[in-house]
């Protein structure tokens, strides 16, 4: 379990968690870092918080059939309502992307 969100997304690039759910400004920024760039991935997965914080999953760069798996179930889960429905329970529709 990772302390913030800039030790998810290094425990991705360590490892030690396969995807972090982090903010999407960082994940870009990490991810297009000289450091990290080839070497992790992040996708936009389309929910933002009521502060109009949006967020990404970040994924090893080599990693691409999670990085796929995961946008396809996304994509499944907007398409079947789901992603809305939660939307709906908690009270943040209005972020939803």
């Amino acid at each position: 379990k990772a302390s913030n969100q800039n030790a998810a997304i290094l425990d991705v690039y360590g490892n030690q968690s396969d995807v972090a759910i982090v903010d999407n400004l960082l994940a870009r920024e990490v991810c297009l870092s000289s450091d990290y760039i080839g070497k992790l991935a992040y996708v936009d997965i389309g929910f933002s918080a009521e502060n109009s914080e949006e967020f990404a999953a970040a994924f090893r760069k080599s990693d691409s059939k999670l990085f796929y798996k995961v946008n396809k179930e996304l994509d499944k889960l907007k398409k079947d309502g789901t992603v809305l429905a939660l939307a709906l329970k908690y009270g943040i529709a209005d972020s939803v992307i």
